[in-house]
């Protein structure tokens, strides 16, 4: 879950870093999530508020849609409730509209979209669901994945063109004779 949730974040912050130098301040991007599991919204939620208040001049709003939240745990809501995430009403189209800083960048996460009721009225922001996370964030990779996890194992992940570089005369052609064995056969 540590993956696909810093994934959801690196996705919008990416999405962020790139609009902040031609937005004006007192402009409102506004990402809208669709549901996910209770435990990745909550991390997702932590991570870009986390990225999000190391940047002065940015103004942040996140808020969870309380249908969302019908099936979570006591922990999970009180949770949402404690960092100001939690709707009181199912209208997430209100926040659209929310009175916000004018000497900052204004950035509001908005997560349930799919089942709030006024959902047509946010379509026209930046959606942000699992599949355009996996397609354009992670660009239909578990590279990075691996690479985090080689990584935090102690073990620096390199490639496969660099692990040929120092590869000895031996390998070189125990690896071209296993090439042309496995290499399918075509009549001439």
């Amino acid at each position: 879950m540590k993956y696909i949730a810093h994934s959801f974040k690196n996705y919008i912050m990416t999405r962020i870093e790139s609009h902040l130098p031609s937005m004006e301040l007192g402009r409102k991007m506004i990402f809208m999530v669709d549901s996910i599991p209770e435990d990745l919204t909550i991390t997702t939620a932590d991570l870009i508020s986390n990225s999000l208040l190391e940047k002065n001049s940015v103004n942040m709003l996140i808020k969870i849609a309380k249908t969302l939240t019908d099936q979570w745990s006591e922990e999970g809501i009180t949770k949402a409730k404690e960092s100001q995430w939690l709707t009181v009403l199912d209208n997430l189209a209100y926040y659209r509209n929310e009175p916000m800083s004018a000497d900052k960048y204004n950035i509001i996460v908005l997560y349930g979209v799919d089942v709030v009721t006024d959902s047509a009225s946010l379509a026209d922001f930046n959606l942000c669901n699992l599949k355009m996370v996996w397609e354009t964030g992670m660009q239909r990779s578990f590279s990075q994945w691996i690479s985090d996890k080689l990584s935090s194992s102690g073990i620096d992940p390199v490639s496969y063109t660099h692990l040929r570089a120092h590869e000895t005369v031996l390998e070189l052609v125990c690896r071209l004779l296993l090439e042309k064995k496995n290499k399918p056969q075509t009549n001439q």
